[in-house]
């Protein structure tokens, strides 16, 4: 992630890999017959405005094998979003 004091970007990178377990029966453990495993990568970019807050725009691309445990079930997703955050509300007690 780089970071200055109005702007900032960040990329990531995810893996996820599950094993789903039906069930354990004398000290036997059934799995299910896949795992789900999940790779993301992703990037952000932010500005910061003059008036407080900021306006970003952000960007993922997910590849996935075995969704929800099911053999075969592979895909590909992308989201992609932006976003905006208002100054904080400023309020003390006694003003």
């Amino acid at each position: 992630s780089w970071r200055s004091a109005s702007w900032g970007v960040q990329l990531w990178h995810e893996r996820l890999w599950r094993v789903g377990v039906a069930d354990v029966l004398n000290d036997a453990v059934y799995t299910y017959m896949t795992d789900e495993r999940r790779r993301r990568y992703g990037s952000r970019a932010w500005y910061a405005l003059p008036g407080g807050g900021h306006l970003g725009l952000g960007a993922s691309l997910e590849r996935a094998t075995g969704r929800d445990f099911v053999p075969g079930n592979d895909g590909l997703e992308q989201r992609a979003w932006i976003e905006y955050r208002s100054a904080p509300f400023a309020w003390a007690p006694g003003r």
